[in-house]
């Protein structure tokens, strides 16, 4: 770890040290330093000299967490977004403890709902962006240059994306146990165990839309346009008795609505469904595999 805060890896592959608007660091190209570190001075991964893959994914991982709460647009999208929903929805159905969204209470339901939402926004919104404005500055090919293993970027994107998913969740059943009285989640392990695969899930998927879409511009536009639809038929908007015909097959075909309904299940009582956690986890390979050999790909 640098003087600055910033990690030498990440140092070494941003010898001008100026920071982009997406999160990373830039080479200013003109203003470069002979006392400053060069691609050059470091060795390919699997040499000697490189970092251990351990001790680069916790630099990275780190590195990644105090950038992303240095964005203040996208921590309140993160954390502010899903609470403050959730605390409208408990002022217009907190009191109707006879009505019943899915079997169970709108305070359980909506509550597991913005569980899934948090993952969502993270993985269509956020992650997008970023990824496509490192790939457009050549943060990857940096990292690459100073010895930096590819699935450790990857991993790295995807353990703070976890990390913050978790904040965000621990934030919403504080919130869901003082606004509905939930008592929180009868299995909470199966919960945990869906939450953390439909995290990776999503998270690969982010990283595969950044890495594939024009810029960040257009990984910004087209992960809102897929995240509300998603956001609003996956449970956390309109109850589910309102949705009619077609559009109430397309809502239960999102990979969403299918966390979502994943997630619920062993909050309330029934345990944690085992396909569902083999589907999520195959996603999760399929997406970040593919991810894996387009960022590995020379520029």
């Amino acid at each position: 770890m640098g003087t600055d805060g910033i990690p030498r890896a990440q140092a070494a592959a941003d010898p001008g040290g100026q920071r982009g608007a997406g999160g990373g660091h830039v080479s200013s190209g003109a203003n470069e330093s002979t006392s400053q570190p060069s691609l050059r001075s470091h060795r390919p991964a699997g040499r000697e000299g490189a970092p251990s893959g351990l001790r680069a994914l916790t630099t990275l991982s780190l590195a990644e967490l105090r950038l992303f709460l240095r964005e203040p647009a996208t921590a309140i999208f993160s954390f502010g977004f899903p609470l403050v929903l959730l605390v409208v929805l408990a002022s217009v159905f907190g009191g109707r403890s006879a009505l019943r969204f899915g079997g169970v209470t709108p305070g359980e339901y909506y509550l597991v709902s913005y569980l899934g939402v948090v993952i969502g926004a993270i993985g269509l919104v956020s992650l997008p962006v970023q990824v496509a404005t490192y790939r457009e500055r050549g943060l990857f090919r940096r990292y690459r240059a100073a010895g930096v293993r590819t699935w450790v970027v990857l991993a790295a994107q995807v353990a703070t994306s976890l990390a913050v998913a978790l904040v965000a969740a621990a934030l919403l059943v504080g919130a869901g146990a003082f606004l509905y009285g939930d008592t929180g989640p009868a299995h909470p392990l199966g919960v945990a165990a869906t939450f953390l695969v439909g995290g990776a899930g999503f998270a690969a998927v982010g990283i595969l839309l950044g890495l594939v879409l024009p810029g960040p511009r257009a990984a910004q536009a087209v992960g809102l346009v897929v995240f509300f639809p998603f956001w609003l038929l996956s449970g956390a908007g309109p109850p589910p008795g309102l949705l009619h015909g077609p559009l109430r097959h397309v809502a239960s075909a999102l990979p969403l609505t299918y966390l979502v309904n994943s997630l619920r299940a062993p909050w309330s009582g029934v345990g944690a469904d085992p396909v569902a956690l083999v589907i999520l986890a195959a996603g999760a390979v399929v997406a970040g595999g593919t991810a894996l050999k387009l960022l590995h790909r020379p520029d």
